[in-house]
């Protein structure tokens, strides 16, 4: 989904380090009450939906839930440049270099191919609605 569509579901909006946090009720059994992160208009971070909680957790949990692992799950480059205080830190600053950190910008995976100018033309569009 791109941002523009998330702002229209979209039943809060929080500014967290730089980055768009999106508080949607999706309305259905598994992703419900979700968080969408953007930055740049990119989706910048995975989202973290109801489903992957506890089916008794209400929505007023689940956003204060989702606000506040925020802080600790995305990082400004300053932050990341900053030392290390102890290894719970150093686990989360990698899992977000690994995982999340290239999805900042548009780009194409280096293992993408293209044979024509037509195969590019048509990965683009899948490339929009997945």
């Amino acid at each position: 989904m791109t941002e523009t569509e998330v702002k229209a579901l979209a039943e809060e909006k929080h500014e967290v380090k730089g980055y768009n946090v999106y508080l949607v009720d999706t309305g259905d059994k598994y992703y419900g009450y979700s968080r969408i992160v953007y930055k740049d208009e990119q989706i910048k971070y995975l989202n973290d939906y109801a489903g992957r909680h506890l089916k008794d957790t209400s929505k007023d949990e689940l956003k204060k839930m989702y606000l506040e692992n925020i802080e600790n799950q995305i990082f400004t480059d300053e932050e990341l440049a900053a030392p290390l205080k102890n290894y719970d830190e150093y686990r989360a600053k990698s899992d977000f270099l690994h995982n999340h950190y290239g999805m900042q910008k548009p780009h194409v995976s280096i293992f993408q191919i293209f044979h024509s100018d037509e195969e590019e033309k048509e990965y683009d569009l899948r490339r929009r609605y997945f």
